[in-house]
């Protein structure tokens, strides 16, 4: 797999297309720093799918600093190749650009209008940017297209606790908590109770919740995850140990 670093590879002179032809190898059977060497070395294949395929290697390998750089390089022969975009939208997010995250998935979004996937993306990055608003009116729309998602009902219940849109989240939650599906639910539960001054009915939830969770650290956990939403919704988060200790008790 270091055949492109040895003396064997050196003092065979490769050529090129011998080396591509190694490259392409490594990068079928995934052994990308292999693959990433080799098709380094190449000079003459500057090429969109010469720098995607760079960018890719550097992807796998964890290196979106360096992947983001020759995607930029592919986005320079080829605007508007969804591929790359896509790749350049997955890279900024995974760096916490959010900002340009969610701009690249709006790029992607303009050249395939119907893809809710990418739709999502751009909503959980816009989340990330701040700007929640505007996720949730593309959670809406998801919610319309697909009826019945409840991974989407539970950002909508979030997102509208975080924006003080109680009734609107209460609504959301009341959908859930029809067939609740897990530990978590409760827990979204529990802050529509306590947003109510409902402090009984929030610690019976999250009661119910660590029962499910059969951990309480996981519902603490949660909690304190959330309290940046929680905090938007007026909430005194420092009452977050008060009520999970009130769970505890029977």
């Amino acid at each position: 797999l270091k055949l492109h670093d040895s003396v064997i590879a050196q003092l065979a002179a490769f050529d090129d297309d011998d080396r591509i032809e190694i490259a392409e190898y490594c990068f079928s059977k995934g052994f990308y720093e292999a693959a990433f060497g080799l098709f380094n070395s190449v000079k003459t294949q500057l090429s969109l799918e010469y720098y995607q395929k760079l960018g890719y290697c550097k992807q796998k390998v964890g290196d979106m600093v360096e992947a983001i750089a020759f995607y930029k390089q592919a986005e320079v022969i080829e605007p508007n190749d969804v591929w790359t975009i896509m790749r350049l939208a997955y890279c900024y997010r995974k760096t916490s650009d959010f900002r340009l995250a969610a701009d690249y998935y709006a790029k992607a979004e303009a050249q395939q209008p119907n893809k809710s996937a990418i739709s999502f993306k751009k909503a959980l990055c816009l989340l990330e940017c701040g700007e929640e608003d505007e996720a949730l009116a593309i959670f809406f729309r998801l919610d319309y297209e697909t009826s019945g998602d409840k991974n989407l009902w539970r950002l909508i219940a979030m997102t509208s606790i975080g924006l003080r849109k109680f009734d609107q989240a209460e609504r959301y939650v009341e959908k859930i908590m029809s067939t609740p599906d897990g530990w978590e639910d409760y827990v979204t539960e529990a802050y529509i109770r306590w947003i109510k001054d409902d402090i009984g009915g929030a610690v019976a939830s999250l009661r119910a919740a660590r029962k499910q969770a059969k951990a309480v650290r996981l519902v603490e956990d949660r909690m304190e995850a959330d309290k940046g939403t929680l905090q938007k919704a007026g909430l005194d988060v420092n009452l977050i140990p008060l009520l999970v200790d009130a769970s505890l008790r029977e």
